[in-house]
């Protein structure tokens, strides 16, 4: 008998180890959601139009005087106003003209309406009426306080929200200081910016599948949907000589949705 004439017997052993290693892949594929990509789809986007955000109403302003008059256009409520804060020496006797800047948006809603509400809105009130290149000094504080309040790098919203990383925008501010033994603050109207404060809401909508694992043995493929809605704001305005001045804000959660952006 030749070699020929004897039948090789199957490897089972090596059949065994390629089936194990096989459902082994496919086990691991399945508790890790390897295959999860395949059945992806893009998260859908839908912007909704601008709207404008109604300013509302001046409240009762901190006692103030006028310590000097302006020429331009005058503070409306809608406004963004580009302000300076001035320091009065009582110790020199003079006043120290800084060239700093700082924002106002002349608005008077709360942060129970809407995430773009105003900030200081008795401090804000009393720029109402005056004139571009005039100043103001405050006589009140409404915290019992040497200060009338402070003013921010951001016109609207949380600026704890607004100042991160991601903006840009450093989480600074300023006291307007009303007058003591040392001296006060005068604020001084650098620029008003006639225009108005828009905002729009975004709906984020995802069902594609996902793999949720609840142990190492309890897991699933599901495709519920997520749903997300949120808010971003935008001031575009200008001034009496064409300078241009924008801000935007957000996103933000959209009041009563309850789902974080």
């Amino acid at each position: 008998m030749s070699e020929n004439d004897v039948t090789s017997k199957p490897n089972y052993e090596r059949r065994w180890i390629v089936v194990s290693g096989t459902l082994l892949v496919l086990l691991l594929v399945l508790r890790f959601g390897i295959i999860q990509p395949l059945f992806y789809r893009p998260v859908q986007v839908t912007r909704g139009p601008w709207q404008v955000l109604d300013p509302g109403k001046p409240v009762e302003p901190l006692k103030f005087e006028v310590v000097e008059e302006g020429t331009g256009a005058a503070v409306e409520p809608g406004d963004l106003v580009q302000i300076s804060l001035w320091l009065w020496s009582a110790k020199e006797e003079k006043l120290e003209r800084q060239n700093d800047d700082w924002w106002v948006w002349v608005g008077f809603r709360t942060k129970k309406e809407t995430p773009f509400h105003s900030i200081n809105t008795r401090l804000i009130s009393a720029f109402i009426g005056i004139r571009e290149g005039g100043g103001i000094r405050f006589f009140e504080s409404p915290h019992q306080s040497i200060d009338a309040g402070k003013v921010y790098i951001n016109p609207f919203g949380s600026y704890s929200l607004y100042a991160n990383s991601k903006t840009g925008y450093p989480n600074t501010s300023r006291s307007i200081y009303i007058p003591t033994s040392s001296g006060h603050t005068v604020a001084h109207i650098k620029k008003v910016f006639k225009g108005q404060l828009k905002y729009r809401t975004t709906h984020l909508y995802d069902d594609s599948w996902f793999h949720r694992c609840y142990n190492w043995f309890s897991c699933e493929y599901t495709n519920t949907p997520r749903e997300i809605w949120c808010d971003e704001a935008l001031y575009e305005g200008i001034s009496a000589d064409g300078r241009q001045a924008s801000f935007k804000y957000g996103p933000v959660t959209t009041p009563g949705k309850g789902v974080t952006c």
